[in-house]
């Protein structure tokens, strides 16, 4: 059986990750804007769960630790990525992809600093959050033509 390291499976399901928002992204500056509102609904949609997901992270890692005032903290953050993601949700769909914008970049600061010990994550999260903030901030443009 060959041995494949998590981390490879990471990357490579990180990167496969990166197609919903490069599609819809792609597709807001190429379709009619009859589409326009059905492509910039789908990219707030997957923002959505991404930064929800992002949150996530905090509270599995949070379950795993030991620090009690530690814990407080990564349990209190892991649920303000989903709540600014809801609210990402409601707010129109320009807004909401510019709100999605900064709570990525916000997120990837934070688990810069949380995660700094794992090299191979760091890099991974700043190359997907390049990628995701760009196709975010890309829709929003395209919606202001």
């Amino acid at each position: 059986m060959i041995h494949i390291p998590a981390s490879r499976i990471a990357i490579a399901l990180g990167l496969w990750g990166l197609v919903p928002f490069i599609v819809p992204a792609v597709c807001l500056w190429l379709v009619a804007p009859s589409w326009q509102d059905a492509f910039a609904r789908a990219l707030v949609a997957y923002g959505a769960v991404i930064l929800s997901f992002l949150g996530g992270m905090h509270w599995g890692s949070a379950v795993e630790g030991s620090d009690e005032p530690k814990k407080i903290e990564r349990y209190v953050y892991a649920v303000c990525p989903s709540l600014l993601a809801v609210v990402a949700l409601m707010c129109p769909p320009d807004k909401g992809l510019f709100l999605l914008f900064l709570g990525l970049m916000a997120a990837f600061f934070v688990d810069r600093r949380v995660y700094a010990s794992t090299k191979w994550f760091v890099i991974l999260r700043a190359v997907l959050t390049a990628v995701a903030t760009l196709c975010l901030y890309a829709g929003y443009k395209a919606l202001q033509h």
